[in-house]
């Protein structure tokens, strides 16, 4: 088989422990700035991933210290980015995840995150009972707009909730 040197990969293993999330986040991310294929867009696989990650450390591997997220970034210069985020849980069902723009789903702090995913991201996938998600990003693809904004009004209050319950826990816990 003849491999592509042009294209870029990465494997990372984390541990199911949401203080991992952002390291892994940020590393990958900036590796993406670095070879400069979604020039300003790059904080919509940020989004996206972090949604990810974290839907397999709480939800797919539910925090057991002994079970590992796998993580596999795949780059090619001018066509897209590709990560795909494995867990080791049980899986879930995609389609049984209720609607956050639902009218009693809005208030809720949960259950966003495939939502963030399918904005940000031109493709997402779920494979293997639901404990692999496929992200891809185009390089080239075109921005959609009005659902962006919405999302990431969404995306900034509950980053913003995140921090605050994070700061409180830390805090109270010192």
């Amino acid at each position: 088989m003849k491999t592509n040197p042009r294209i870029a990969e990465l494997e990372l293993h984390i541990p199911s422990d949401t203080g991992s999330i952002a390291p892994a986040v940020d590393q990958i991310v900036g590796r993406i700035r670095r070879k400069g294929c979604l020039r300003g867009r790059e904080s919509d696989v940020e989004v996206a991933l972090f949604e990810a990650l974290a839907n397999a450390v709480i939800h797919g591997n539910r925090q057991q210290a002994q079970k590992q997220v796998t993580i596999c970034c795949r780059h090619e210069p001018n066509k897209y980015v590709s990560i795909v985020v494995r867990d080791e849980g049980t899986g879930f069902d995609p389609d049984g995840v209720p609607d956050p723009t639902a009218p009693e789903n809005l208030t809720s702090e949960h259950g966003r995150g495939i939502l963030l995913m399918k904005t940000f991201m031109d493709e997402v996938r779920f494979e293997k009972g639901g404990t692999e998600v496929h992200l891809l990003k185009k390089c080239d693809a075109p921005v959609k707009p009005l659902l962006r904004r919405y999302v990431e009004n969404i995306a900034d209050y509950i980053r913003s909730r995140s921090k605050l319950r994070f700061a409180q826990r830390f805090h109270s816990s010192g």
